[in-house]
């Protein structure tokens, strides 16, 4: 059975803890994939991927998140794989089944060539093709800060709540003068909102959705 890393959500209550998590959580790291010159991934104690480096020979060993796991999986054409492998089991099965899977003589490994995957402290947390940049979540916020001016007192849009989890972070801002009464004569008004999410991909790598936030 494997053992994926916990994947902890935080929450955060003001611009200023979010803004500060973030820019001290640079720590993130992206590692290319290469398999015509190499490399190669393998599961160890069904709890560690291990990446060997095909240029140098070099071995990394990492925990994984369920997410990444998942991705690799989805990447390789196995995805219903991640279920089977999460079932009870005896210890080291799940990994004699999936390095039998990766192994080079199969075809799915093959199909991670062009791709990265995202570390952090000893974790891996996700896969994403090289044909997208990656960027961080300060500057994601940077980006978004500097269209809204979240953290100027005259802004018309004021902070509401943030969650991170892994790299994924969610910012949810309020314009405190618009909304509307949802019955005549009622003190039951709403607040339209907008839900800011991270891609990490592309040009400005920010979704935005829009919330009612009922006051």
């Amino acid at each position: 059975m494997l053992q994926p890393a916990i994947e902890e959500g935080i929450k955060f209550d003001s611009y200023e803890a979010l803004k500060d998590h973030v820019e001290e959580d640079r720590r993130t790291a992206i590692q290319r994939l290469n398999f015509t010159s190499g490399d190669q991934i393998k599961v160890n104690d069904d709890r560690y991927l291990v990446h060997q480096n095909g240029s140098d020979g070099t071995e990394s060993t990492y925990e994984f998140t369920s997410s990444a796991l998942k991705k690799l999986f989805t990447i390789t054409g196995c995805g219903p794989l991640y279920n089977s492998m999460m079932l009870e089991s005896g210890f080291g099965m799940s990994t004699s089944y999936i390095n039998d899977i990766l192994s080079p003589a199969r075809p799915y490994l093959k199909k991670l060539n062009g791709y990265n995957f995202i570390h952090k402290d000893g974790v891996i947390l996700g896969f994403f093709s090289q044909k997208y940049t990656y960027i961080q979540n300060a500057d994601v916020l940077a980006a978004a800060n500097n269209h809204m001016k979240i953290d100027k007192p005259n802004s018309q849009f004021t902070f509401n709540e943030a969650t991170l989890v892994n790299t994924k972070m969610k910012v949810r801002v309020v314009q405190e003068y618009t909304g509307f009464k949802l019955r005549k004569g009622k003190d039951d008004i709403t607040q339209l909102g907008l839900e800011l999410k991270n891609s990490h991909i592309g040009d400005t790598a920010l979704n935005v959705d829009i919330f009612v936030k009922r006051l």
